[in-house]
C-alpha cells in the first residue's frame, strides 16, 4: 500500500488551492467514477422498493448471476446486470467505498475511458469466472455485486504502483 498513508492525508488536508495546482478541474474530475457509484446506488434503491434484495429468488427475477439461467437459457446479459445489484446495504456500501477509492486514483491515472472499459472487463471476467465455477461444480449459486470490479481496479492499482514505483509524484495515484 506504497503511499496510502500520505495519499489519504494529502486528500484530507489539501485546500482548494492545492487541488487547483494538481489539475482537478472538471476534466479531471472522476466522473464516471461518480456515474457508476450512482448507477449502483439508484438500482439498489429500485430493488429495496421493490422487493427484498437479501432474497435470491426475488434478486434471479431482477438479473443477478444465476448459473442453470446463463449457461442453459443463454441469458448472458446477466453477466452484465449483476455487477450493478447488491444484496444489502451493508454490501452496497463497502463496494462503493472502494470503488470510489481505487476508481478516482486509476481514473486519473488511466483516463475516463480506459478506466470504464477496464471496470466493465473486470466486472464481466469475474462473473464469467464466477458462474462458470459455481455451475460446473453443481453449485447453483446466485451472484451480485462489483466487487469483481472492484478488484480489478484494485489489481490495476497495485501494477500502476509497482510500474511506476520510485518516479510518483503527489497526487499521480492516491492510493
Amino acid at each position: 500500500y506504497f503511499g496510502l498513508k500520505d495519499g489519504l492525508i494529502q486528500a484530507i488536508t489539501e485546500t482548494p488551492q492545492a487541488k487547483a495546482q494538481l489539475g482537478l478541474r472538471f476534466k479531471n474530475w472522476p466522473y464516471v467514477t461518480i456515474v457508476l457509484i450512482a448507477i449502483n446506488v439508484i438500482w439498489f434503491i429500485i430493488l429495496v422498493a421493490g422487493g427484498d434484495a437479501g432474497d435470491a429468488s426475488y434478486m434471479i427475477s431482477k438479473g443477478a448471476s444465476y448459473g442453470p439461467y446463463i449457461f442453459e437459457n443463454y441469458q448472458f446479459w446477466r453477466l452484465i446486470t449483476n455487477m450493478f445489484m447488491h444484496f444489502s446495504a451493508s454490501h452496497l456500501l463497502g463496494n462503493m467505498v472502494y470503488l470510489g477509492i481505487a476508481g478516482y486514483s486509476i481514473e486519473r491515472a488511466a483516463g475516463h475511458w480506459k478506466y470504464l472499459a477496464l471496470y466493465m472487463l473486470s466486472g464481466f471476467g469475474a462473473s464469467v469466472i464466477s458462474a462458470a465455477y459455481y455451475y460446473m461444480t453443481g453449485q447453483n449459486t446466485v451472484s451480485a455485486g462489483a466487487s469483481g470490479a472492484v478488484y480489478g481496479l484494485i489489481g490495476a492499482a497495485v501494477y500502476l504502483m509497482i510500474k511506476n514505483r520510485g518516479r510518483m509524484r503527489p497526487g499521480m495515484l492516491w492510493l
